[in-house]
């Protein structure tokens, strides 16, 4: 029964995801935070950079690429033969906003709720006051270990400036930054991979940033680029794997049409980034306070 049907070889879950949340060119970044977090990027590289372009479709896209290495701190693998994926991952990334909730026994959607209040305050008056108000905490968001971008042995998290005065809306918002600030050192590294000028498009995706506005808007103001979610990107890794199944199925068996043919963007919700300036300098202070554990770290 099963003599004339079709078989297609596996997929990596990462690259569905970017090509099902239409994030196929250089000019477009993929960011997902469910439970876990990534950043993703799909960058044209030929397997056969030396053969004849067909006729009518040359574009710059289509000369020979430069040899291509990944920036130290991500991964890299093909998706088929014109293109590859760039990205980094972190094991914790809604997950850290889940725990937080659990550790500060916030158990109901109304406390949540007025705790994300206050978190949106307390960002309001600190990016107001500078990086060196009083009450900001650091988080590094390492729950379960560390992957992108230092893929440390023994990484673990960590709260710096705690008080008395520290509140539960603090430490909330240190977990959200903490991630955020992870999520901006991946993508400065996926920017270094892209050949264009251009500032690209960041797709957000993922239930944690669904229901989170601050955390939306957070991303934009770290990456410093404009982050969109669309609605029609919902189940991105299925819609993927759908969209590569049938361009193999195609009677062109034209898999090139996967970056040639973009799809629209149906923006629900759009952030433009205010006060990137922030999140550098607390992206400096991150930094920092791993390369002092560091150590820690590599004795454990």
């Amino acid at each position: 029964e099963l003599q004339s049907s079709k078989l297609f070889l596996g997929l990596g879950d990462g690259a569905c995801a970017n090509i099902g949340s239409k994030c196929c060119t250089s000019s477009r970044i993929a960011v997902t935070i469910g439970t876990s977090a990534a950043s993703r990027i799909c960058l044209r590289y030929p397997i056969q950079p030396n053969a004849p372009t067909p006729a009518g479709d040359e574009d710059e896209g289509d000369s020979p690429p430069q040899l291509l290495q990944a920036p130290k701190g991500l991964f890299m693998y093909r998706i088929n033969r014109h293109h590859i994926l760039i990205g980094g991952a972190l094991t914790d990334g809604g997950s850290v906003f889940e725990w937080a909730t659990k550790f500060l026994n916030l158990t109901t959607k109304e406390a949540i709720g007025r705790c994300m209040e206050d978190v949106e305050a307390i960002a309001r008056s600190e990016r107001q006051k500078g990086s060196n108000h009083a009450g900001r905490l650091t988080m590094i968001p390492f729950l379960s270990g560390e992957r992108s971008t230092g893929y440390r042995t023994g990484a673990s998290g960590a709260v710096v400036g705690l008080t008395r005065q520290t509140t539960a809306a603090q430490f909330v918002k240190s977990c959200l930054d903490g991630v955020t600030l992870r999520i901006q050192a991946i993508v400065q590294l996926i920017l270094q991979s892209r050949a264009d000028e251009d500032r690209p498009t960041v797709l957000v995706s993922g239930k944690a940033l669904e229901s989170n506005a601050y955390w939306r808007q957070s991303l934009a103001d770290a990456l410093g680029l404009q982050v969109v979610m669309d609605s029609d990107t919902n189940e991105g890794t299925s819609r993927g794997v759908a969209r590569l199944v049938a361009m193999s199925l195609s009677s062109a068996q034209n898999d090139e049409a996967m970056s040639l043919s973009e799809e629209p963007i149906h923006a629900d919700v759009t952030c433009m980034p205010n006060v990137s300036t922030y999140f550098d300098t607390c992206a400096i202070e991150q930094e920092g306070l791993l390369d002092a554990l560091t150590p820690l770290y590599n004795s454990m």
